[in-house]
């Protein structure tokens, strides 16, 4: 994974961003610190790897072999910008997203230190796993109760939206509608409708997979 990421920092003409994913169970392998370092040390700062951390792995989903101490400090350490984000928020991660792509370049990669839990979302423990076969009665059980929650979602949401029926809110009610409407969602009296759109889909162009990467440019 990383050896395709450094063939990509060239940052001369054009510009662009490198975007990585890791977890913290992978982190426990020592090659990647080696391209952590050596990103660090080369000022790739145009590079940005999410982590997910979510204190577990593969086989054993409830701890980590080798616990960090601090994650964000051992990037640092590297000379990563480090930022954090509660990854069971959309937005905090969009915000830290946000800052990297547009805020100020230092010479620094940066990791965005993912806080999650494995599972979350899900109401039952079998969520709580990797490549689990869920037999159909808890899938059905899931469900019924996802439904529940979406059903309180939005009572909530209506409670807040049919407040802004009048005049003076009219402004953020009808933005409100139009980010609904570009996420393909219509709101109706007490409803929300997913609107069904035509998939326009075609053939894929047949690419050129041939690395034009020069050598000289990743040493």
């Amino acid at each position: 994974m990383w050896r395709r990421v450094f063939q990509l920092q060239d940052k001369r003409s054009p510009h662009f961003d490198v975007y990585a994913v890791t977890g913290d169970g992978e982190l426990q392998e020592g090659p990647i610190w080696e391209s952590i370092m050596y990103a660090g040390y080369k000022r790739v700062d145009n590079l940005c790897v999410l982590v997910d951390n979510n204190h577990g792995q593969l086989d054993i989903v409830s701890t980590l072999h080798f616990p960090y101490h601090s994650l964000g400090e051992s990037f640092k350490s590297f000379g990563w910008k480090v930022l954090e984000a509660d990854a069971t928020k959309y937005h905090t991660v969009c915000k830290a997203l946000h800052e990297f792509k547009y805020g100020e370049r230092d010479g620094r990669p940066t990791a965005i230190i993912c806080k999650t839990t494995k599972g979350h979302g899900g109401l039952s423990d079998y969520m709580n796993t990797h490549k689990a076969t869920i037999p159909n009665d808890i899938l059905d059980q899931e469900d019924k109760m996802q439904l529940l929650q979406r059903a309180a979602r939005e009572k909530e949401f209506f409670q807040f939206f049919n407040q802004l029926a009048v005049e003076e809110f009219a402004e953020i009610r009808n933005m409100i509608l139009k980010h609904a409407a570009s996420m393909n969602f219509k709101i109706e009296k007490e409803k929300v409708v997913n609107v069904e759109i035509p998939v326009k889909t075609k053939k894929a162009p047949v690419r050129d997979k041939k690395n034009k990467i020069c050598p000289c440019t990743i040493t």
